[in-house]
């Protein structure tokens, strides 16, 4: 794609992203339990593929009643094809937060399928992500958006990516080491011990 076309398709999920939050009702359903934070490419401005990450911080885990409760509305969205629900509060994961975690799947249109990552979280453990994101804000040029976009958009079906290689590899393979394009990420990549297609 043209840097045209990723700039388009950009916007338009950018603008797709906020109708799905907006019909899920996320800011009514969650807000009363904690303070919700988008994350993410939607606030980046790096959308490639339909996901939309969201924070929910909180002091304390919410109920199991008040999960509950909120696992039932969720369902009665027939547009909702997926809802996973994971208590990863013991758990602890490099690549993922402590918290409890809902995975969405949302159809919006045909063909139209967006994958959202919930999590209920900690101020404190929050903070990693709130702290990549103003770095990223701070740092991004128009030149290392498109090199960014570029590559997000050639590796959003491998299916390593946000398993063991994830969106602040590409950030920081960019802004920090330079990478131009797709074939210098993946030499990045070999010397992290890391591959992909």
């Amino acid at each position: 794609m043209t840097y045209e076309e990723l700039l388009k398709q950009q916007e338009e999920l950018q603008y797709e992203g906020q109708e799905v939050l907006g019909e899920l009702k996320i800011n009514e359903q969650f807000s009363k339990l904690g303070k919700i934070v988008i994350g993410g490419s939607l606030i980046s401005g790096l959308m490639t593929w339909r996901d939309i990450d969201i924070g929910v911080e909180v002091e304390n885990m919410p109920s199991k009643n008040d999960l509950s409760n909120l696992f039932t509305s969720l369902l009665s969205n027939s547009k909702i094809l997926q809802l996973n629900y994971s208590d990863n509060t013991e758990l602890i994961n490099l690549h993922h937060p402590k918290g409890i975690y809902f995975g969405i799947k949302y159809q919006k249109e045909k063909e139209k399928i967006w994958k959202i990552d919930l999590w209920f979280i900690s101020p404190e453990d929050n903070q990693q992500s709130i702290e990549d994101l103003k770095w990223l804000q701070q740092k991004i040029t128009q030149e290392t958006k498109m090199i960014i976009l570029s590559i997000k958009n050639e590796i959003d079906t491998d299916p390593r990516y946000k398993k063991s290689i994830f969106s602040i590899d590409i950030y920081k393979a960019v802004i920090e080491n330079g990478v131009k394009d797709l074939e210098a990420f993946k030499k990045y990549l070999k010397g992290t011990g890391r591959s992909i297609n």
